[in-house]
């Protein structure tokens, strides 16, 4: 029998220098490599995907790139037409403004996937707590 285990796709959006690419040019690079995912395994689609956004190095033009618009835009395609099923979305190394973003983000969520976004900031023992088998 072979155990089914839940991906984890690990992302930084302040790894693109936002002098030369836009945050909403790296939001399409992400989905077409997650297409490539399901075209690779189709697991993804059936088992879901965990999300790990990390914003160590994140600075004020990537926040900048960052917009309502594109935030609405991704989430409307994660939640109304997107095959892969998201099990988790992981924040960890947040700005002190991230709460405020969170809170406009959370607007163009459905209850659902709000219940599976979870803020970490900088405590990794909390994020190591919510995958800890129970």
């Amino acid at each position: 029998m072979t155990r089914k285990v839940v991906r984890i796709i690990l992302v930084r959006p302040d790894k693109h220098n936002t002098n030369t690419t836009s945050m909403d040019e790296m939001v399409k690079v992400a989905q077409i490599i997650l297409d490539l995912l399901m075209e690779e395994d189709v697991q993804h689609s059936v088992i879901g995907v965990t999300i790990l956004i990390d914003f160590q190095d994140f600075t004020p033009n990537h926040l900048l790139q960052t917009t309502p618009s594109l935030c609405k835009k991704i989430f409307t395609v994660w939640q109304e037409a997107y095959p892969m099923r998201l099990k988790a979305f992981h924040y960890i190394n947040t700005p002190p403004s991230f709460q405020v973003i969170m809170n406009l983000v959370r607007k163009f969520m459905k209850e659902k996937l709000k219940q599976r976004l979870h803020v970490h900031g900088n405590d990794m023992e909390s994020l190591f707590e919510s995958h800890r088998p129970k």
